[in-house]
């Protein structure tokens, strides 16, 4: 016997035609979008540790210029530059030196 295709199995075909290339479409936009969003992600990213300030207390406190440039005079004075430092001397006459010299200016 033979089979008949007949207009529900064109139909059908047709459907799985028409599924298959919404499919392969949908999947192209999808990689075409992943992509794009790793190429935007890659350019506008920041070099992570590009900035020195944020490698923390060693090399913030590691003189008083990278102190200064970190902004962390304050706490490198007050907790690493204490005891036998060799900084400790130095950095604790700085704001008596500065005080003394304020009052100088003022009066």
């Amino acid at each position: 016997s033979t089979q008949s295709t007949g207009s529900s199995g064109i139909n059908a075909e047709y459907g799985k035609q028409w599924y298959q290339r919404r499919v392969r479409g949908q999947l192209g936009m999808l990689y075409k979008t992943l992509v794009l969003a790793v190429v935007l992600a890659a350019a506008s990213c920041v070099r992570l540790g590009a900035n020195k300030c944020t490698w923390g207390p060693g090399y913030w406190c590691k003189g008083l210029e990278t102190a200064k440039e970190c902004g962390t005079e304050n706490h490198c004075r007050t907790k690493v530059w204490i005891g036998n430092h060799p900084l400790a001397k130095i950095t604790s006459l700085f704001p008596t030196i500065t005080t003394f010299l304020l009052n100088l200016l003022l009066t």
